[in-house]
């Protein structure tokens, strides 16, 4: 691990600098390792004075205010840091990284920008984790969506993924060559890879992002087609005619599909980077049972 050579041990107080911690996951992460932890969390945020309705804050338990810590500045920026005394304070006292932002756009037409985020922005994490002193492990979070278009009855292992025949998006593309940033880079990592991810177990956490995209879609194309006919949806809650909307969903409805609950993933992610035995590997954080598109929907 050439000079970064520091092992914390299990359990042990940690400063940890994360990356999209304003995102779908991140916010659970972060609610959760503050409520499993003892560590201090060092949030790197773009918006200086974020609006509480605006998605890119973050809202954390009063309990633990005093073991967060917002910094300032952004991943497609080389110097990362928007206040030179942060980037100084974070080389003396970070001991790991957790890279969780970036793009998750599909569109062809925005391949730049994604590559920007998420190879250009990676690629900046890691130069700047390299003046970290303390740090033990650079924690880089990916997709299964790395395996590109490859198919049963292939295995896909937790391992280093040669580049793929094919990929369905840029964002697959970009994801994978940023995985090769990591393992180049000459520093301790982890790479941890999700399935697809839905809203927590209870129903009571959940994004207009991701997969709920797809079903705002269909939401609104419901509400579009009552207020069509005649019913009152102003309050968006008038479902009591009950009438289904005719609209396929273009779709194998016994095709198999892998979805974990954000609140799984994130005790996963915890778990993981908990270990002393995480360094230099791969983890695939994915449900053990797949579940129908019929079912999904």
């Amino acid at each position: 691990r050439r000079r970064h050579n520091i092992q914390l041990h299990e359990n042990e107080m940690k400063n940890i600098l994360i990356s999209g911690s304003t995102g779908f996951l991140g916010k659970e992460f972060v609610r959760q390792i503050l409520e499993k932890t003892d560590h201090h969390l060092y949030l790197l945020v773009r918006a200086p004075k974020a609006s509480p309705d605006d998605r890119r804050s973050i809202h954390v338990d009063p309990r633990f205010q005093s073991r967060i810590t917002r910094v300032e500045g952004d991943i497609v920026d080389k110097n990362i840091f928007r206040h030179a005394e942060d980037r100084k304070n974070c080389e003396n006292i970070i001991d790991e990284v957790l890279h969780m932002a970036a793009s998750v756009e599909f569109k062809e037409s925005k391949r730049a920008e994604i590559y920007q985020v998420n190879l250009e922005g990676t690629t900046n994490m890691l130069n700047m984790a390299k003046s970290f002193k303390r740090l033990s492990c650079f924690n880089h979070t990916s997709t299964t969506y790395v395996s590109g278009n490859r198919f049963y009855p292939e295995v896909i292992p937790e391992a280093p993924l040669e580049k793929a025949p094919s990929y369905k998006n840029p964002y697959e593309e970009s994801k994978h060559l940023a995985e090769q940033s990591v393992m180049e880079s000459g520093l301790p990592w982890t790479i941890m890879r999700p399935s697809i991810i839905s809203g927590s177990q209870d129903g009571g956490y959940f994004s207009d992002n991701t997969i709920y995209v797809i079903c705002n879609i269909f939401f609104n194309a419901r509400l579009l087609y009552l207020e069509h006919i005649g019913v009152d949806v102003a309050a968006r809650t008038d479902m009591s005619r009950k009438v289904s909307l005719n609209a396929p969903l273009i779709a194998k409805p016994d095709a198999m599909a892998n979805v974990i609950h954000v609140d799984v993933a994130a005790d996963m992610m915890i778990k993981i980077m908990e270990s002393d035995k995480k360094f230099n590997k791969f983890f695939h954080i994915s449900s053990p049972e797949t579940v129908s598109v019929d079912t999904l929907m």
